[in-house]
């Protein structure tokens, strides 16, 4: 039926008292009459849909199970499921005891995926433990670490066999309670019931505790230790205490000849010079970690380096933490020391605390290492006492000897100016990979704190455009030509502006081009919280995208973790910095 009042309808016409009784006449008989019908009608078909999309999902179901059935996973022997399984494995780090990484995920897929992980001893020939430190939903902190002895007495005992690698991180606490002499017993009947029992076994042993926890490491005796190749332990902790006089000389683990790789560096006991003939035991050392507490003049410095050269031939990765005590005078005779020649060292890695900065000559300048490829520098000076010239001239000292043959380096260039900093890249021409980081000093907390350096001035603009070559510029002049990886990862490049960085590739691209150099393949600039931004850091994709360079600007936050957590004492992984990230430019290749 057409309505009568079409040709008014969508006006400003205004119908009268009789034309309104009539449409609402219309309204309640012919029209409701026919859009219930109709709403009756597409109800009916809705069900028809309905019956029809669940019998669609009921086949396609039946679909995706039969598919699952032909799947090549299924077909696969269980041996190369172990291949698969073992390289699911974290490379960088022993397994933590999560139920969210391998191996633990994986007995949580299926029955038969459980059976051939558990069957897999060498998914458990590795672990990472995190001693707890305190009561947890209403579970008492013994009842926690029996707990905790239980799961790692099941772990290690699918290793059956095979060479462990065990890390164990007693986790820092400023808490009384932690500090308690209950909790260290607690800890040490954990590692007596549970891990000593294993020690035949042991083979990479990582220790981050306190002086109390190590009293009991250093009585086992090597004998017991016949497949142990790698030994690390290390803490930063000073509050606990110092342990007695010839720790290191006495400890009995420490015997063993067959030792491939150790680390010794303990806030709380340095190792003492006379200590350094240590060092014999272990002729076939390949990578040395140790911290040491300098001579109080620098003919005892040098000599540091010597021993290490004349004890550990076949070394080849060596990390030294320095102390320099307050007292530590120049020898007169300095300029007569003889360099100690390292020939088949390939990385290695100095820090320093403590001193003058002209202090770090004689640590520096004796060391002769024609191998050296990976490089990293971390000092810390007296800066009221210690100028960029005196800085300068002790790096300078260093690099003369095998900047040449540098592939990478790493530093904390604190205290230098831009033109002492250009100086010093200009010794490394075959840099391909150079980091300013903050390395062992965590500028992170330091700023949490309210603790602020600048005596990284120079990184700005003006040495980001020392670093890029002009059209013109005389090959010979360019600084580090081989350059492809640049990072900085302290928080100092917030007056870095992306209009630099984009200009500094563009500019190694074309050195690339003319057969000068290389181009770039990464460039990351992290920038801590809190930290102003410059006004010409753009938001969006970074404007050398179409470099076709990886890496970005990156705003970082330090990723939080739990006191329970089960990778406490292990670096952050890319997952968990990315969660974290509260402002990223990131570009891929």
């Amino acid at each position: 039926m057409e309505s009568p009042f079409k040709g008014h309808l969508h006006t400003n016409y205004v119908p009268s008292i009789f034309e309104v009784h009539h449409i609402q006449q219309l309204l309640r008989t012919i029209y409701n009459e026919e859009l219930s019908s109709i709403d009756a009608e597409i109800h009916q078909l809705q069900q028809q849909l309905n019956i029809l999309f669940s019998k669609r999902d009921m086949l396609a179901k039946d679909i995706d199970a039969h598919k699952a059935l032909t799947s090549p996973i299924r077909r696969l022997p269980p041996e190369v499921l172990q291949e698969i399984f073992m390289a699911c494995l974290p490379d960088d780090r022993n397994p933590c005891m999560a139920a969210s990484e391998a191996p633990m995920l994986l007995t949580r897929i299926c029955n038969s995926w459980y059976k051939v992980a558990v069957s897999t001893p060498g998914l458990w020939a590795r672990i990472h433990i995190v001693l707890p430190t305190a009561s947890s939903n209403g579970i008492d902190l013994s009842e926690k670490i029996q707990q905790r002895q239980v799961v790692v007495n099941e772990w290690l005992a699918r290793s059956r066999s095979c060479p462990l690698s065990i890390s164990v991180y007693q986790a820092f606490s400023f808490s009384r309670t932690y500090r308690s002499s209950t909790t260290e017993k607690l800890h040490i009947l954990f590692f007596q019931n549970t891990l000593i029992a294993h020690a035949q076994r042991w083979y990479d042993i990582n220790l981050y505790m306190t002086p109390r926890f190590f009293s009991v490491v250093q009585r086992i005796p090597a004998s017991d230790l016949p497949m142990l190749k790698k030994f690390h332990i290390s803490s930063l902790s000073i509050l606990y205490g110092g342990l007695p006089a010839g720790l290191w000389k006495n400890a009995l683990i420490l015997q063993s000849p067959c030792l491939e790789a150790l680390t010794l560096s303990l806030k709380f006991q340095p190792l003492q010079m006379p200590e350094m003939a240590l060092l014999k035991r272990w002729p076939r050392l390949i990578s040395l970690s140790l911290r040491i507490r300098a001579g109080e003049t620098s003919t005892g410095s040098p000599s540091i380096i010597s021993m290490i050269s004349q004890s550990c031939p076949l070394l080849e990765n060596l990390r030294l933490y320095i102390d320099i005590p307050s007292s530590f005078r120049l020898s007169p005779s300095f300029d007569e020391v003889i360099k100690v020649s390292l020939p088949n060292l390939k990385a290695l890695a100095i820090a320093t605390s403590g001193g003058h900065a002209g202090h770090y000559s004689p640590l520096f300048g004796v060391i002769d290492a024609p191998s050296l490829q990976h490089f990293e520098l971390y000092y810390y000076p007296q800066l009221f006492v210690s100028t960029p010239e005196t800085i300068y001239t002790a790096l300078s000292a260093l690099l003369t000897n095998f900047g040449t043959n540098l592939l990478s380096w790493k530093l904390y260039p604190i205290g230098l100016d831009t033109e002492y900093m250009t100086s010093l890249l200009k010794l490394t021409p075959c840099l391909r990979e150079l980091t300013f980081s903050s390395g062992q000093f965590d500028l992170v907390q330091w700023h949490r704190q309210g603790i602020t350096f600048t005596s990284y001035e120079f990184f700005d603009d003006t040495f980001m455009q020392l670093l890029t070559p002009s059209l013109d510029e005389d090959p010979e002049n360019i600084v580090c030509p081989q350059l492809e990886i640049f990072k900085c990862t302290m928080g100092i490049a917030t007056k870095i502006s992306e209009e630099a960085v984009a200009n500094f590739i563009r500019a190694r691209r074309h050195l690339s081009l003319r057969g000068l150099g290389n181009s770039m393949r990464h460039i990351e600039i992290t920038v801590l919280p809190g930290h102003a931004f410059n006004d010409n850091i753009c938001i969006g994709p970074p404007p050398y995208s179409e470099e076709g360079v990886s890496g970005g600007l990156v705003y970082l936050r330090e990723p939080a973790r739990g006191s329970f957590s089960p990778h406490a004492g292990c670096p952050f992984s890319l997952a968990e910095i990315s969660r974290e990230m509260g402002r990223t430019n990131t570009v891929q290749d």
